[in-house]
């Protein structure tokens, strides 16, 4: 009786795998976060216009030009809202897997319906 509650706080095989996969996850978007970063700051200006149709700002053009326009304190939450909107729906195959193809299925149609109410 002793050791059960050390064995429930254990983490299962298949938890510890999901541990695993999610800092493997991790770990890639932080490498390919920096590989953007490093790819984006070595592009001159021929590349970058070559690619996005305009070149990129330089810092000291910028600095001499207008004052930067900058996002409001409302666009900064929908941006915000955005984002955790757009990662719900990547996860959203893997939260259908765990919750059961029928059950999830029957409550988005449940859903479904009480937004068009």
């Amino acid at each position: 009786a002793a050791g059960a509650p050390a064995a429930a706080n254990a983490l299962t095989p298949r938890r510890a795998a999901a541990a695993s996969k999610a800092e493997r996850l991790l770990a890639s978007i932080n490498s390919n976060v920096a590989f953007m970063v490093s790819f984006y700051s070595s592009l001159n200006s021929t590349q970058a216009e070559e690619l996005f149709g305009q070149a990129l700002p330089d810092a000291q053009e910028s600095l001499l030009g207008e004052e930067p326009k900058g996002m409001t304190t409302s666009t900064t939450v929908i941006a915000i809202l955005k984002a955790f909107v757009c990662t719900s729906v990547l996860y959203l195959p893997n939260a259908f897997a765990f919750g059961g193809w029928g059950s999830s299925l029957l409550l988005l149609a449940i859903a479904g319906g009480f937004c068009t109410l």
